[in-house]
């Protein structure tokens, strides 16, 4: 990699993570052969991290004898990883950098690169407002049959070029669990259905969805929501003349505050909820975005459901014998 000029290229990161995978590794065909890996850890998606994070969700512990020293739960490898400053601000290794000149360049870079290049703790870097770092997770789904409210937005795709996008998510107390994703690229008139289906699979209460070419969309939802039976789904049409991206960044803080999103690796990358997540942790301000569908739809969401205050009616029972 090009230091900074790759290290958010995401694209490039899978490319080589795939060729780890497919033709490097391959050349040690028994596991006798031993693997070293020497670089600066750039981004969470990056080969390094992404060996890192699969160990570490089989288990990874800390050297009793060397600091900075994990391993591996089954002890067959290690992560080596040495600050240039320690906690207290102190040279790791006075013998080659003295503190004083690493503070130096500590002032003298952005906190990205000092974290990346020199500390080998990467943060998402500026522009990268959605980086798994700054997003609330969950690793184990919470009791969902305790959820107050069940919300969905919808991101029509237009002329084809885009995703259809149409988060799920399910409010417990204040906050807004991420559980489903549709994201598809794809023509509307052959998601009709899906997206019906998804409604009944979640039982939603609520759906927003932005309408500003299609003004039919509605109309035929509720109609094949009727033919199938399910009648407890209210649908709300928006139109915007707002500029996306500044919508995007005036709703950024809900997204990051109120929706809580599934780790890292708990869905493959071949699922809709996995290509989603992909595109809204790499979505940046300052950098060209290919798809922008992920995290507009969560904003369409927030915008309905977050940020503007409005208190919907809660589903309740009842007995049918009252009748």
């Amino acid at each position: 990699m090009k230091g900074q000029i790759e290290c958010n290229n995401v694209q490039l990161h899978n490319q080589l993570t795939q060729r780890y995978y497919s033709d490097w590794s391959s050349r040690a065909d028994d596991d006798k052969q031993k693997t070293m890996l020497l670089g600066t850890m750039w981004a969470d998606t990056d080969l390094l991290n992404v060996l890192y994070d699969v160990a570490k969700s089989k288990g990874l512990s800390e050297d009793k004898k060397y600091p900075y020293v994990e391993i591996t739960s089954d002890r067959s490898g290690c992560f080596i990883r040495i600050p240039a400053l320690d906690r207290n601000n102190q040279s790791t290794c006075p013998r080659r950098y003295a503190t004083k000149y690493l503070l130096d360049i500590k002032r003298g870079m952005t906190r990205f690169l000092w974290q990346a290049v020199y500390q080998q703790n990467p943060i998402a870097p500026e522009g990268l407002e959605f980086n798994y770092n700054v997003l609330q997770t969950y690793e184990i789904k919470p009791l969902f049959e305790q959820a107050q409210s069940r919300y969905a937005s919808l991101d029509p795709a237009r002329r084809g070029k885009n995703y259809v996008s149409m988060p799920i998510c399910y409010k417990i107390e204040d906050k807004h669990y991420l559980v489903d994703f549709l994201y598809r690229k794809k023509a509307m008139k052959e998601m009709y259905d899906v997206i019906v289906d998804k409604i009944i699979e979640h039982r939603i209460n609520i759906l927003v969805l932005e309408n500003n070419t299609d003004t039919s969309l509605k109309e035929v939802l509720e109609e094949r929501l009727r033919f199938k039976n399910y009648l407890h789904c209210t649908i709300i049409e928006k139109y915007s003349t707002q500029n996306k991206e500044q919508r995007i960044k005036d709703h950024q803080s809900d997204v990051r505050n109120y929706i809580v999103f599934p780790c890292k690796g708990m869905f493959s990358l071949n699922s809709d909820m996995g290509l989603a997540m992909e595109e809204i942790t790499a979505y940046s301000f300052n950098y060209p975005n290919k798809f922008d569908d992920g995290i507009d739809a969560l904003v369409i969401y927030a915008m309905q459901f977050i940020d503007s205050g409005v208190e919907f009616p809660e589903v309740g029972t009842f007995k049918r014998g009252y009748l």
